[in-house]
């Protein structure tokens, strides 16, 4: 038994002995380490395996990025922040890509990210107010040359009245209510409007006082400092 020789021979012989005498010794438990070795080896976990101790999922199903962070603000079609599934439809309605109504969200925080849902959903909201003034005056200008209704908006696109009343010759957009933001979140929102056109007015002041430094000449400064020395002398 215990005549075998090679690398492992010492080990070899401790499994044996623990056979043996199964007593909870340090032999028992090197044994039992090195069957679970040799069973892990024998079934070497794939990229498919499943992880039975904390996440049950396929690891090659591993998600992405940009799945859980939204990716770009405006290419992104998922959000784990909110649903801006609405931007993979749209409709062409007199020549122009008018895009789907957006959806609110629902989901805000509350925590001042500097890219707050409620903010990109306000630029979707206004881009997709844009396309559909400019689609409704080329509705309406279109089957005013042909003098009649040539093209009509779809009723299942959020129809300006425009559309609804062809009779009348101003466009009117405002058929929709405005957006129904909690009153905690629209104080807030004001204030970091706020905070953010003072930072914009100090760096656009910075801007210009940098180039008004380097625009004037010397020489019409030492001009302007030698008048108002007269000046005061004069006052004197």
């Amino acid at each position: 038994m215990f005549g075998k020789v090679g690398k492992y021979a010492f080990y070899d012989a401790v499994v044996e002995i623990a056979h043996i005498n199964p007593v909870r010794s340090d032999a028992y438990y090197i044994s039992i380490q090195r069957r679970l070795f040799d069973k892990k080896n024998e079934n070497k976990e794939d990229s498919n395996t499943k992880s039975m101790v904390f996440d049950t999922r396929d690891k090659s199903s591993t998600p992405k990025f940009s799945d859980i962070f939204g990716g770009s603000t405006k290419t992104a079609l998922k959000s784990s922040r909110r649903d801006v599934s609405y931007r993979q439809h749209h409709r062409i309605i007199a020549g122009v890509k008018v895009p789907a109504k957006p959806i609110e969200p629902d989901n805000c925080c509350m925590s001042g990210c500097i890219n707050c849902v409620w903010e990109l959903f306000n630029e979707d909201v206004e881009d997709w107010k844009a396309k559909r003034l400019e689609a409704a005056h080329k509705l309406l200008e279109k089957n005013k040359l042909a003098k009649h209704t040539i093209e009509e908006w779809p009723k299942d696109w959020d129809p300006p009245k425009i559309v609804q009343n062809q009779g009348s010759h101003k466009v009117i957009l405002e058929d929709h209510k405005p957006v129904s933001m909690p009153v905690g979140l629209q104080v807030f929102a004001e204030f970091e409007k706020k905070k953010k056109q003072k930072q914009k007015q100090k760096q656009n002041a910075a801007v210009n006082g940098d180039l008004l430094s380097n625009s004037t000449p010397k020489s019409n400064l030492n001009d302007i400092s030698s008048e108002a020395k007269v000046e005061s002398r004069a006052t004197v």
